[in-house]
């Protein structure tokens, strides 16, 4: 999946899932929780 259609998908914007991907910010439990519908995984799965 893009960037781009993750972005889509939870209404988060592009530049909030790049920067939870490299690392650089935190992230807030919100915004992981939306991550990983998106994606359809856990957050177990998201954080291992």
């Amino acid at each position: 999946m893009t960037q781009e259609t993750l972005a889509e998908r939870t209404g988060l914007d592009r530049k909030t899932i790049v920067r939870t991907e490299s690392g650089t910010h935190s992230t807030l439990l919100d915004h992981l929780l939306l991550i990983t519908r998106a994606l359809g995984r856990s957050l177990a799965d998201l954080i291992s």
